[in-house]
């Protein structure tokens, strides 16, 4: 509860609650008409934290094109594809600016923007997991190698248990302020989805079966459908 309270509060007091959509690309991003490397998404990744930490009410928005590039699947074709050791590293750099993206719409109040992030977030985890588990199973059985890869999935897989926990409160929850289009909760659902057939059989049962009841639950209509497409989008 307390989690979901601090999200709530950062939501509330955010800075970018009335921004709306507009079109070009006024906030010096890379290339819109075409999928980013890393380096760019890094760079895009910067220019918007360094927007929220500003106070800038003109964030990208959600359904603006700025914004669909900075959580377009496609950015993920431009990453190396071989040796397994870079695709990681280039998973691993494209994640990592993912999360700051995510983190700074978060900060700054904006939930559609933010949701759409950690949807476009939990995609590049659960290529990670699969690239991840590859890798484990290429070192030498009994190998410290191996049991090095192995710990880091354990300890991914632990990690996005409670992320994923949390995302399903934050999405669910009507105190936390945001009109979530049924879009963003079904990619979000669908990323759930990716990411669960990367992880231990019924790791989140738990947590879809929360998600589920929430989307008959929660009384809010738009919030509603949001989740509905969530939940919709893992059967």
């Amino acid at each position: 509860m307390g989690l979901v309270l601090a999200i709530a509060a950062a939501l509330a007091s955010g800075c970018g609650k009335d921004a709306r959509p507009t079109g070009g690309n006024p906030y010096g991003l890379p290339a819109l008409d075409r999928p980013w490397t890393v380096r760019e998404q890094a760079e895009a990744a910067a220019i918007v934290t360094d927007l929220c930490e500003r106070g800038a009410t003109t964030m990208p928005a959600f359904g603006s094109p700025a914004f669909s590039r900075l959580v377009d699947a496609n950015n993920r074709t431009t990453l190396v594809a071989s040796p397994l050791p870079a695709r990681h590293d280039a998973i691993t750099a494209h994640t990592a600016a993912l999360l700051e993206i995510y983190t700074a719409y978060f900060a700054c109040g904006r939930l559609p923007e933010a949701l759409a992030a950690n949807a476009a977030l939990l995609e590049g985890y659960a290529e990670s997991l699969a690239v991840g588990r590859a890798m484990r199973d290429a070192a030498a059985p009994d190998s410290p190698e191996r049991a090095s890869r192995q710990a880091g999935l354990d300890k991914m897989i632990a990690g996005l248990d409670g992320g994923i926990a949390s995302t399903v409160a934050m999405l669910g929850d009507v105190e936390i302020p945001g009109d979530v289009p049924p879009a963003v909760g079904q990619r979000l659902g669908a990323a759930i989805a990716a990411v669960r057939a990367e992880l231990p059989a019924g790791l989140l049962d738990d947590t879809i079966a929360t998600l589920r009841q929430a989307a008959t639950a929660v009384t809010d209509p738009e919030r509603r459908r949001a989740v509905a497409a969530a939940a919709a989008a893992l059967d």
